[in-house]
């Protein structure tokens, strides 16, 4: 089984008055026109959130540069990887065997 099987990225967008077609720079997901918040709290007129989401639940995400202290640890029954998350750029899928 991997990881996000079954997940899409979808961007909520909450539409400024007055504008028909707004324009998002964003690189993945689709766009989904958003009356109030799909999460707790509050959307300004303009604001866009994007979330991973499937039919189980939904979570929101956030772009960041990688940093020099981001590490992954995948750990097996007998055997563990550290992985220095700075040295990978985009989106990478690691397959469990």
């Amino acid at each position: 089984m991997g990881f996000l099987i079954g997940f899409q990225v979808k961007n909520y967008y909450k539409r400024k008055p007055g504008t028909e077609n707004p324009t998002l720079d964003l690189k993945f997901g689709e766009f989904t026109l958003a009356h109030t918040s799909p999460f707790l709290g509050q959307m300004v007129p303009g604001q866009s959130i994007q979330a991973f989401e499937n039919n189980l639940y939904r979570a929101p995400i956030y772009e960041h540069g990688p940093s020099e202290t981001d590490f992954l640890v995948i750990r097996k029954v007998k055997f563990s990887f550290l992985l220095n998350l700075a040295k990978y750029h985009g989106l990478k899928i690691v397959p469990f065997v």
